[in-house]
């Protein structure tokens, strides 16, 4: 999914194309997102090496050069990035990722951002949502500012911090999950992709997917905790565990926090991550993270609390949406 494009100006005349990126140009590309992940560690410690491997690997089984779209100026490497279709499982829609956006030459002047990243979307359909994740730190911070530009807002915040440093909450019983609730628990995780469909309808029936996706919710990589009050069940929080991008750690997938509407606001969400945050240290498991949906609050106030009861902010998801 590459394309020519004609020169864009800036304060100075410069000349940006788009084109394949080279064999011989892969090992600066990678060098590029290696220096972007880590920068967007901040001060969280990081293993150089490990991510190398976890980089590499991730390039070669996307395509490695023959996925990689190029944006250049006069032959000279500029900026390198993967243009992916995908179909999102529940509304089929269609819609195109960035990823893997690294600058060859370090962090770019904003003219050139701006330039660049008027490229790479002229490669692209004008008719689809597009997706872009970055760090929120080091090299890529100075994309935010273009993508903002060029019409992308924030939709997914990343959030990370280490699970032994959640002091513990009361206010309700915490207990793990059994095969009794799994009912519960699916009817949860349903509602949670619902929401964060944030009003787009669905092409297929989103409970019996839930169901289908998750019929097994209490597998070996899975940790689930219910919160419940005189019997009640008020919420559940729901994990998984894979590997970390930074080290060679495991790392705790927080794929829904819920909470009935009932009982929002009565510190049943912080007990909740709490119980979870206890049982992972407890299992060797260092660190977690979770996804925030950005859309319909106040950014700063939200980004404000998290940072106040000790969450880090990794990395944001931006779209575009599709024109109407």
């Amino acid at each position: 999914m590459t394309s020519a494009a004609n020169g864009a100006t800036t304060g100075v005349h410069r000349r940006f194309e788009t084109g394949p990126l080279a064999d011989g140009e892969m090992p600066r590309w990678v060098d590029a997102l290696v220096a972007l992940t880590i920068g967007g560690a901040a001060e969280e410690p990081t293993d150089p090496e490990y991510v190398r491997t976890t980089v590499q690997d991730r390039v070669a089984a996307e395509g490695g050069c023959r996925a990689a779209t190029l944006v250049h100026e006069a032959a000279r490497p500029v900026v390198s990035a993967r243009l992916v279709e995908c179909r999102h499982p529940l509304t089929l829609r269609t819609d195109l990722r960035i990823e893997d956006l690294a600058a060859f030459t370090g962090p770019l002047p904003p003219s050139d951002v701006v330039a660049v990243m008027s490229r790479l979307l002229d490669a692209l359909p004008g008719s689809w949502p597009v997706r872009a994740e970055l760090p929120v730190r080091g090299p890529a911070a100075a994309w935010a500012a273009s993508l903002a530009g060029a019409g992308f807002v924030p939709e997914v915040l990343t959030v990370r911090r280490a699970t032994a440093d959640v002091p513990p909450a009361g206010g309700c019983r915490v207990r793990p999950a059994t095969p009794a609730d799994a009912p519960f628990v699916q009817d949860c995780l349903a509602r949670a992709i619902h929401n964060g469909l944030a009003g787009e309808p669905p092409a297929v029936d989103v409970d019996e997917w839930a169901r289908r996706r998750f019929a097994d919710p209490f597998h070996s990589g899975a940790t689930c905790i219910i919160a419940e009050r005189r019997g009640r069940r008020l919420g559940h929080v729901y994990a998984t565990v894979g590997p970390d991008r930074y080290r060679r750690i495991r790392l705790a997938n927080i794929h829904d926090v819920y909470v009935v509407p009932e009982a929002k606001r009565q510190g049943v969400a912080h007990a909740l991550t709490a119980a979870l945050a206890d049982h992972l240290s407890r299992s060797g498991v260092p660190m977690m993270e979770g996804e925030v949906i950005m859309r319909g609050d106040p950014q700063q106030a939200l980004r404000a609390g998290l940072a106040a009861v000790g969450w880090r902010e990794d990395r944001i998801r931006w779209v575009r949406p599709a024109p109407l």
